[in-house]
């Protein structure tokens, strides 16, 4: 299109980028980046937005169901079964079965 004009480029549009950007582009994908990303795309695609660390609870939430605290702890590299009780949730249908079971 540039090559087909009739009428020369205005000298402000030859060269949009700034000279000497505040901060330069970045060589990879941060966590506030990628959150961006998510967001953006969630928000083009018309779905609620989310953010990447539910993954990590997801995980966590699913190896505690399956495999106990102590595995989900060690595969998220927690050093205290606390911090995994942050991100994995308890699983209530465990406790409700247990409540029946012992009357």
């Amino acid at each position: 299109m540039r090559a087909a004009r009739k009428t020369k480029v205005q000298p402000s549009q030859v060269n949009r980028r700034s000279s000497n950007p505040k901060r330069p582009p970045g060589e990879v994908y941060d966590s506030r980046s990628y959150n961006r990303a998510i967001n953006y795309a969630a928000k083009k695609a018309g779905i609620a937005p989310w953010h990447p660390n539910q993954l990590r609870h997801l995980a966590a939430t699913n190896l505690r169901r399956e495999f106990g605290l102590e595995v989900s702890r060690a595969v998220l590299g927690h050093s205290t079964v606390a911090t995994t009780e942050i991100y994995a949730e308890r699983d209530e249908a465990q406790a409700r079965l247990a409540m029946e079971r012992s009357g």
